[in-house]
């Protein structure tokens, strides 16, 4: 049963279930009634309706935050493994 009280939020997260799978998306814009997402980290935009959306659970959240986690370079010692 889809959660009533979410709706889609410019700069949130949404998760596209329209080709059968969970695909999450930032949404950065509208056009023409569609929702227009982008990957966690980048990448192609593409477009989603918003009967194709839906909140992302507590661990879909996890898993973008860790996608957009950025990792730091650590630069290493000279002759270190």
């Amino acid at each position: 049963m889809p959660n009533t009280t979410w709706s889609p939020a410019l700069n949130g997260y949404a998760v596209d279930i329209s080709n059968g799978r969970a695909r999450y998306g930032k949404i950065v814009r509208t056009d023409h009634g569609l929702f227009i997402l982008r990957p966690p980290g980048g990448g192609a935009e593409w477009p989603a309706s918003r009967q194709s959306l839906r909140e992302p659970s507590v661990t879909e959240r996890g898993e973008i935050r860790t996608l957009i986690t950025p990792v730091p370079y650590v630069r290493r010692a000279a002759g270190a493994p």
